[in-house]
């Protein structure tokens, strides 16, 4: 089973995604930006994760990696 952790690719550039660049120091605003988005749109759909506790687990415990 894969661990569950965050992936970000440039399609542009690796299209069959074999690079995962979350890690890249160029890409960490990038990242600040997408995850502040997730937070926003969770919100708004009101994924707050009551309803799925096991996600929201995984949410919490690999958020800041």
């Amino acid at each position: 089973m894969t661990p569950h952790s965050w992936e970000f690719y440039v399609l542009r550039n690796d299209p069959q995604e074999l690079n995962n660049c979350y890690d890249g120091l160029e890409y960490k605003c990038t990242m600040k930006e997408l995850k502040a988005e997730l937070l926003k749109q969770r919100e708004e759909l009101n994924e707050t994760g009551v309803n799925c506790p096991e996600i929201q687990t995984i949410v919490d415990k690999h958020w800041n990696e």
